[in-house]
């Protein structure tokens, strides 16, 4: 008996690599190649322009045909911008390049192809059949009967579409099996015509928010995989970038683990392919270099820097707690416990061995010359430690996601002296979470031993298995993107200042809008802080819907977004008064006048 299968092609057997079809006008003018007319890039994107002259296009034949193709748009649209012809070629190559096969899909079509020959593709598209094939054929999917609404002038939309099957194959629309994701075009229609129709899939499309964020992972379902895709690998991207405009050939480049292993990936992968810098991925951390500066410096003001009892802090350093001293404020009595450390000569032994050993290690992992030393940042204060451990030996000037003193010897990416104070806010007001997504799946350093010549690592069992698995997600999600992207900019040369216009969009989109999935994946999580990794804060909590509450929060748009559950007004209450930039940075300041205002008065 006579019948004929019928598959839609988009969202149904491929799909794009962005989060949805209009996407695409946007990469096509991130590879630089729009001439606008008339200064029109001023006032409009070329994504607008091609949605309007689409638009414009299916109202003007809207009496002759049911459907436009991309050459009826480009008419249009080449009123707009110079070079018409040149951008069409390079839109249909941009769509060539990030379509990929959905392979479930196409197991059922390769399933039917093995029991039926009549098989179509049927699909509502403006771009032409030829281009199709070459999709079909790239994909690997073996089908050779077109039907595309841009050479017909039908579509599956209307229902004509498959009339015009139907008839063409000398069928009753009975006959018609098809497949399909369109709720509408796909299914309802096709049924109520008869048709056996097969609803297979749904779109999941959202809007982007900037050129990089197009980009959209290919595992949905895996939070901290989708996370390292669509966040932590473009925010490597932006940083290495930034690194490598400012990067000193006659420097070593020395990359600090754990938190610059995804700036590392990204910077050799993308500009260091030829080995002309000589980077290192050197292991450090605050008790590695913190207590070393103590004995070259001969000082003990490294340790205090943090609020604390004396119990936390001689178990920080190794020590036992004097009994007189328990429950104790460690600046209260900053004085007592320096004679004790002076006094110590156990204590003050290790830690000549162990800085002597320290500083060697350090020379042979890239300090042996003067160095651009690579972190996340915030106080730099792992250089100003490595500064007095090397004193005039090498020069060391630092690159940091932010910083937020100024120092010249100090350069941020995002934020430098806490400007841009908008960054900083995004980033500072979630630090514990933003420091967890960009750390490498390892435990803390804790100490370096050395045995027949060769250093052998010790970490701190700070943290679950669990945590340490979700960050392993993460990095595989980055890493894929990084590696997805160096791919796609090898073939289609993006303009990088269409990226760099992604980082506050990335930022705000990921760190300032919370959502339900990542509430769920994060909540029992916590991050390691404080030196010799002696702190856990937890990434998502909060003590109370007070202004305590929201300052003590380690994600204060958490804390909003449930405020916002509990009351909307006390939500606009602390949205004009605390949670925005300008309170936030003005907060931030007064702590350090009183941490300065503390240090003169305890020395």
């Amino acid at each position: 008996m006579k019948k004929i299968y019928s598959f839609d092609l988009f969202d149904t057997l491929v799909t794009r690599k962005v989060n949805h079809p209009k996407d695409v006008f946007t990469l096509v003018e991130a590879t630089g190649i729009v001439e606008f007319r008339f200064f029109l890039n001023v006032f409009f994107s070329f994504k607008g322009l091609r949605v309007f002259s689409e638009k414009l296009s299916r109202f003007l034949y809207k009496s002759k045909k049911e459907d436009i193709n991309i050459f009826d748009i480009y008419r249009i649209l080449g009123l707009f911008i110079k070079n018409a012809k040149v951008v069409l070629r390079k839109e249909i190559e941009v769509e060539l390049q990030v379509i990929y096969p959905l392979d479930e899909n196409i197991k059922i079509l390769n399933e039917i192809l093995m029991v039926s020959k009549k098989l179509c593709i049927t699909s509502d598209m403006y771009l032409p059949k030829n281009i199709l094939k070459k999709i079909l054929k790239i994909n690997n999917i073996d089908v050779d009967l077109i039907y595309v609404s841009s050479e017909i002038g039908l579509t599956k939309h209307s229902g004509n579409m498959f009339k015009y099957i139907a008839k063409k194959n000398d069928l009753e629309l009975s006959k018609i099996y098809h497949y399909g994701d369109n709720i509408h075009s796909d299914y309802n229609v096709p049924r109520k015509m008869g048709i056996k129709a097969y609803h297979m899939g749904i779109p999941q499309h959202r809007q982007s928010n900037g050129f990089l964020d197009c980009f959209r992972s290919p595992i949905q379902d895996d939070l901290y995989y989708k996370l390292g895709y669509e966040f932590c690998g473009k925010l490597a991207y932006l940083f290495a970038n930034d690194i490598y405009n400012n990067a000193d050939l006659n420097r070593n480049l020395v990359f600090g683990a754990r938190d610059s292993h995804l700036f590392k990936y990204a910077f050799d992968l993308f500009f260091n392919q030829d080995h002309q810098y000589k980077d290192f991925y050197t292991r450090i951390s605050r008790k590695l270099v913190y207590l070393p500066e103590i004995y070259f410096s001969k000082k003990y003001d490294r340790l205090f820097f943090e609020t604390m009892l004396c119990d936390e802090f001689f178990s920080r350093i190794g020590l036992i707690c004097p009994y007189e001293l328990i429950g104790k404020s460690v600046w209260l009595n900053k004085k007592k416990i320096e004679d004790i450390l002076k006094k110590n000569k156990s204590f003050n032994e290790e830690l000549q061995k162990d800085s002597i050993q320290v500083k060697d290690y350090l020379k042979t992992n890239g300090f042996n010359s003067d160095v651009c030393f690579v972190d996340l940042g915030w106080k730099g204060s792992i250089q100003d430690s490595l500064e007095i451990i090397f004193k005039d030996e090498i020069n060391i000037k630092g690159h940091y996601v932010g910083v937020v003193n100024k120092n010249k010897m100090k350069k941020g990416f995002l934020f430098e002296n806490k400007k841009s104070y908008q960054l900083y806010f995004y980033v500072m007001q979630c630090i514990s979470l933003f420091e967890f997504l960009f750390t490498e799946p390892e435990l803390s350093l804790q100490k370096i031993e050395k045995n027949h010549g060769q250093y052998k690592f010790l970490f701190a069992n700070d943290e679950s298995q669990e945590q340490v698995n979700a960050r392993v997600r993460i990095k595989e999600g980055a890493q894929q993107f990084l590696k997805d992207y160096f791919e796609l900019n090898q073939k289609l040369n993006f303009e990088v200042e269409y990226a760099k216009k992604s980082v506050k969009p990335l930022l705000y989109e990921n760190l300032m809008r919370v959502k339900e999935d990542f509430i769920t994946a994060f909540s029992d999580l916590s991050h390691s802080a404080g030196f010799n990794a002696s702190l856990q804060s937890k990434l998502i909590e909060f003590s109370g819907f007070s202004i305590v509450g929201y300052l003590k929060a380690p994600w204060k748009s958490y804390f909003m977004f449930e405020l916002r559950k509990k009351s909307k007004f006390k939500f606009m209450i602390f949205i004009i008064l605390f949670h925005n930039v300008f309170f936030f940075v003005f907060y931030e300041n007064l702590k350090n006048l009183y941490r300065k205002i503390r240090g003169m008065i305890y020395g």
